[in-house]
């Protein structure tokens, strides 16, 4: 997925925040009277959505002039969704695409969405649609959790904090405002405030604060990261990449800490942006032309996966057996183990124009099962079997060259 503003690219957080206050409703939630029971809500009961028996996955791809498409997985159907006009780059949070231009941020509604009860799913089917847009200056980075979304405007460091719940209505509403310092940045809902990055002197990103829901520094709660380069969600805390390693935040019972894990003894280049499945505990990132990081955000490890070409997207699909999803230089789809720090599977070159002629456009996004990559010069969408041998399972003609690709239901 293409930065909504480079050479930051925000990542948008959802599930695991989502998990934990679904879980809790689940298990507080008084039995209804007997005498209610027919005009009771049935558990997970979300009005204007259908609750449906399996993921109701759905891509969202858009190109530069921004029109924005929805490719149906299961049925297959690709239709028009919104035209928002000229973008830079999209985000998502499993449900809603945020599409950022020159004068702002234009809100989609994919209609397709999962909610994390812990030991069980709930899947949510409704009707896709534009909601509406965030005025502000050019170059955005958006981040959500469970009831807020975040959209930090690094021209003049303005966030704007949207009821996100209200999205789901068609209503762009504002709960705050707030400035910090202009810089490529972002902040992102945490706790009962926000974490913020600062910049430092030279202007450039270099700690991470707590904010209060004011947006007021909390004192003392925050820590150094030199060159921030991105953050995103595990099931863990929040993970930002640093120029000296990762800083991770994480928060029990209402006090919010910070944690510092260097790269190992000798690495020779650092992190860039940090993607994976949504949620999951690990997450990857290109590691300059030499191949991939994986951080574990739960064993706080990080694993370097050296490479033979360079990289220019990588995710981690977050399971059991640490795999990550890259696309090279050459247009191959590889797979990689980090256990095994090795190269165990790749494609032909798929997208060989694409990762010639416009490398930072090409989409990448995994799900349990599959990978999804898309290549703007060749104007299709891949769907990648990554456990069997990179496989290409289905490919798409899409009619518009996508340059922002995300992944809902």
């Amino acid at each position: 997925m293409p930065h909504l503003s480079a050479p930051w690219r925000a990542t948008p957080l959802l599930f695991a925040v989502l998990a934990t206050t679904a879980l809790a409703a689940c298990a507080t939630s008084p039995a209804e009277p007997a005498g209610d029971a027919d005009t009771a809500k049935p558990h997970g009961y979300v009005e204007g959505a259908s609750e449906m028996p399996e993921p109701q996955s759905r891509l969202v791809y858009s190109d530069a002039a921004g029109d924005v498409r929805l490719l149906d997985l299961l049925s297959e159907a690709d239709e028009p969704l919104a035209s928002v006009g000229p973008i830079t780059g999209t985000s998502s949070d499993g449900r809603f695409t945020f599409a950022a231009g020159a004068d702002g941020v234009s809100v989609i509604d994919a209609g397709a969405w999962t909610v994390d009860h812990g030991d069980h799913m709930h899947y949510y089917l409704a009707e896709a649609r534009s909601v509406g847009t965030v005025d502000g200056a050019a170059a955005a980075a958006v981040a959500s959790s469970a009831t807020r979304t975040a959209v930090f405007f690094a021209d003049d460091g303005e966030a704007v904090i949207l009821d996100r719940d209200a999205l789901g209505t068609d209503d762009v509403a504002e709960l705050t405002r707030f400035e910090t310092a202009p810089h490529a940045g972002v902040v992102v809902p945490f706790a009962d405030g926000f974490l913020a990055t600062m910049p430092g002197a030279d202007g450039i990103a270099d700690r991470v604060a707590l904010l209060d829901a004011d947006g007021a520094p909390v004192d003392g709660v925050g820590a150094a990261c030199p060159a921030v380069g991105g953050e995103r969600q595990t099931r863990v805390g929040v993970v930002f990449s640093c120029a000296d390693g990762a800083l991770l935040a994480t928060e029990t019972d209402g006090e919010v800490a910070f944690e510092h894990v260097a790269y190992p003894e000798g690495a020779a280049t650092r992190a860039g942006a940090l993607d994976n499945r949504a949620g999951r505990p690990a997450v990857g990132a290109v590691a300059g032309d030499a191949g991939a990081w994986q951080f574990d955000s739960r064993a706080r490890e990080w694993t370097f996966i050296a490479t033979d070409t360079p990289l220019v997207a990588v995710s981690a699909v977050g399971d059991d057996e640490h795999l990550l999803v890259a696309v090279d230089s050459t247009g191959r789809v590889l797979v990689l183990s980090a256990p095994d720090a090795a190269v165990i599977a790749a494609s032909e070159p798929l997208l060989a124009s694409s990762a010639a002629e416009r490398p930072a456009e090409i989409g990448l996004v995994v799900d349990a099962s599959r990978a999804y990559v898309s290549g703007p010069a060749e104007s299709v969408i891949l769907e990648i079997d990554y456990r069997d041998g990179a496989r290409v399972a289905r490919s798409f003609a899409t009619p518009v060259a996508p340059i922002g690709l995300e992944l809902a239901g």
